[in-house]
């Protein structure tokens, strides 16, 4: 019973962990208006003839040390706008490519290495905000790309944690999938804590020291390899352990290779994990997951990086009441990592349940794979409903929605790589997933600029587009649950024709 203690204390820190270091970029909403009211690429404004306020403000700003504590009407002029959303189109989208590379380096040389890093880049983040200055804007780059990379690195080390718990395993997966949701909650605490007084310095100087815990929890409570799945019967042993001889190691890792390929063999999975990765790479549900998640995310970070200018064009002229709502985003994002977990336990559940009439696993997974998708379209679909209204009121509707759809989106997402492919392959082919993705989100930042430049500020044809667009993403749920149908069908037929034959030959 001790290694499974150790089991729920992994995923427990895991959780911790992903709240307050895997995804903070996501709420870069919060710490937008923090940027500018420093002053950051204030520079660009010398030249600009659209500034909203007049320059003076921005070098008062400038001029004082201490922290400006009122920040709620976020003035700014375009091209401070357009720089400070290009880090963070530039950050989300190095996220999505670098999930690539952080998974075939998760594969190839397991999780400490990994780990390891992840630790040193949100580190490094850490620093370089601490550093920065006005007059070293570009910093934020570095600062806020290490934040992305280092993040996803983590949550795709954390994520293998799914396979100590047998059938609740996507319900884990996805719970940690809205720890790192709910993570954009911290640059709402940066926020507060700023216009409380504290000095950005000190905040992020603060933070990096707190990045000690993934050292730490790195060796104590992580695997140095991999968690295999199924899990040998007697459980697996890991931590500190893993220091011993390589000899040992070795031994260690041969039993449980072995036990897990008779236990594999006896669940008749052999055939399937004999699959190279290109083969699932060339699958057509592959790649319609690969359009569906890049549509969707796409809206997700279109609306995350343009919601401070989104607010002020509802609340034109008036901006006194845009803290209020930011304030209210940045919490509505913490309660992600409580409503993700319902998109695994949907899975779980309809996985179990159809598990009871004679379906194939593999076609009852599908299907509850794809009714999560069918979910999660809808959601995108209402959410970027509630957009469209011009009531500012409304919006507090679309921050609860948001919440919701990203939690099924990214969850959904995991849970599809994990469950329709073989586990030798994840850290590949979801960082694929992610890394296509990545190249639709570079289309954030021209769709922010044609708002700015062609409509004025006015955000409505965008959003009854995105809405549209949310409406297509339905192709791959319908798709796959149709060709699930199908495989079952075809599955009971051979099975039908197999008895009549065995009928034929006793006669």
């Amino acid at each position: 019973m001790a290694y499974k203690c150790k089991y729920w204390l992994s995923a427990g820190t895991a959780v911790i962990e992903g709240l307050f270091f895997s995804g903070i970029i996501f709420g870069w909403s919060s710490i937008t208006c923090v940027l500018k009211t420093k002053g950051y690429f204030s520079y660009l404004c010398e030249d600009s003839d659209d500034s909203i306020v007049s320059l003076s403000n921005i070098s008062q700003a400038n001029s004082t040390s201490a922290p400006v504590s009122n920040s709620s009407t976020c003035s700014s002029c375009r091209a401070q706008d357009e720089s400070i959303n290009l880090v963070f189109t530039v950050a989300s989208a190095v996220l999505s490519f670098s999930a690539f590379p952080n998974g075939y380096v998760f594969d190839r040389f397991g999780t400490w290495v990994s780990r390891l890093m992840a630790a040193i880049l949100v580190t490094l983040g850490g620093i370089l905000m601490s550093i920065s200055t006005v007059s070293t804007s570009w910093l934020l780059f570095p600062a806020m790309c290490s934040f992305a990379i280092g993040g996803i690195l983590l949550l795709v080390t954390n994520m293998q944690l799914g396979n100590l718990f047998g059938k609740a395993r996507s319900s884990v997966i996805t719970l940690l999938n809205g720890a790192l949701d709910s993570s954009s909650f911290v640059f709402l605490l940066i926020k507060l804590a700023y216009e409380n007084g504290i000095d950005l310095t000190t905040i992020f100087v603060f933070f990096s020291c707190c990045t000690l815990f993934l050292w730490i929890r790195t060796f104590i409570l992580m695997p140095r390899m991999h968690i295999p799945f199924p899990l040998p019967k007697k459980g697996i042993e890991y931590g500190l352990k893993d220091c011993r001889s390589k000899k040992q190691s070795d031994e260690h890792t041969l039993s449980n290779k072995e036990e897990e390929r008779e236990e594999m063999m006896s669940a008749d999975v052999d055939l399937k994990k004999s699959e190279s990765y290109w083969t699932y790479l060339k699958t057509g549900k592959f790649w319609m997951n690969v359009m569906h998640f890049s549509v969707l995310q796409l809206r997700n970070y279109f609306f995350l990086g343009t919601l401070v200018n989104w607010l002020k064009f509802l609340m034109s002229p008036d901006y006194s009441d845009l803290g209020t709502y930011l304030n209210a985003f940045g919490v509505c994002q913490f309660f992600g990592v409580l409503t993700a977990p319902l998109n695994g336990m949907l899975i779980d559940s309809c996985i179990n349940w159809m598990k009871k009439s004679d379906a194939d696993e593999s076609v009852v997974t599908a299907k509850a794979v794809a009714l999560s998708g069918f979910v999660t379209t809808t959601l995108g679909v209402i959410f970027s409903l509630v957009v469209i209204i011009p009531s500012v009121k409304v919006q507090y509707a679309s921050f609860i929605l948001q919440v919701l759809f990203r939690s099924f989106l990214y969850g959904g997402n995991c849970s599809f790589v994990a469950l329709l492919f073989p586990s030798e392959h994840f850290g590949k082919l979801y960082g694929m997933t992610m890394t296509l993705a990545g190249l639709v989100t570079l289309f954030q930042f021209p769709l922010f600029s044609l708002v700015l430049r062609v409509f004025e500020s006015d955000f409505l044809f965008i959003n009854v587009a995105f809405m549209v667009v949310c409406l297509l993403t339905y192709i791959h749920p319908v798709t796959l649950y149709y060709s699930s149908c199908q495989q079952q069908k075809q599955s009971k037929k051979s099975a039908n024709s197999g008895k009549n034959g065995i009928l034929q030959a006793e006669a």
